[in-house]
């Protein structure tokens, strides 16, 4: 295959990626118990203010999730909207909240049918 093909073949992937997450983050928010705050605090468990390479995996653990310090990693520096190495309150928000600049997502249902 070529180069160009597998480069744009990755690229649609990261659009495909993006929509999905879009649709979980208008899920979540459209939730009646959800609430920002309350996300974040159950992440840093121990109020230290950050969301760091220590509570992400705990979290993810409670959660029946085991993740790799070097997928933590990848985690952390996408949430780290401000890249000063930390995740503050501010930049969870940031990225928990729905992104729709760039058009409205599809529906899951209609993702669902593209792949069939």
């Amino acid at each position: 295959m070529p180069v160009e093909k597998e480069l744009a073949n990755l690229i649609k992937n990261e659009i495909d990626l993006f929509r999905r997450t879009e649709l979980l983050r208008v899920d979540l928010e459209q939730r009646y118990d959800f609430s920002t705050y309350a996300c974040f605090t159950a992440i840093d468990d121990q109020r230290t203010g950050t969301i760091n390479q220590h509570n992400l995996p705990n979290f993810m653990v409670r959660n029946g999730y085991y993740t790799t310090d070097n997928e933590t990693r990848a985690i952390l520096r996408r949430l780290d909207f401000d890249a000063d190495s930390k995740v503050s309150y501010g930049d969870f928000c940031e990225q928990i909240k729905p992104h729709s600049y760039l058009r409205p997502p599809k529906t899951l249902k209609e993702i669902q049918q593209e792949e069939e």
